[in-house]
């Protein structure tokens, strides 16, 4: 862990853009109780530029521009869901038509049955019944 002296030494920025950083929420820190910060090597090479230390230990950095990446992969997610969403959805219709096709399958099915099984008749097949029509025409 590094003081915010130390820190920003490593970088080649001043103590006060370290602190703006950390205030803005781009460069996370921890304070400690005597009102001074710690922060993670890591986290500050994340954000800024490691100075270049070969030459006559002149801080020299290049222009590091902070590129809010949490909000670039909202957005990237976003399109997905958007994405999955649209293939859900045609799914979905896809599963309805079939499934009101099979429907319609199946009724002709059984209608074609009906009509291959048809067959007709006879008088003798007929079970006769006492109905009130059968005794006054003696069927």
């Amino acid at each position: 862990m590094l003081t915010l002296g130390q820190a920003a030494k490593e970088v080649g920025r001043s103590k006060t853009a370290l602190t703006n950083a950390i205030r803005s929420g781009r460069l996370s820190a921890t304070r400690l109780d005597n009102g001074s910060y710690c922060i993670d090597p890591s986290e500050l090479f994340r954000v800024y530029s490691p100075v270049d230390t070969n030459s006559d230990h002149k801080p020299v950095h290049t222009s590091t521009r902070y590129i809010d990446t949490e909000h670039i992969e909202n957005g990237l997610l976003r399109d997905l869901i958007e994405q999955v969403k649209s293939e859900r959805d045609d799914l979905r219709k896809r599963l309805n038509d079939t499934e009101e096709s099979r429907q319609r399958m199946q009724l002709e099915l059984q209608r074609l049955t009906l009509l291959l099984t048809h067959q007709t008749t006879t008088k003798t097949q007929i079970k006769k019944t006492n109905t009130l029509f059968n005794k006054i025409f003696k069927c």
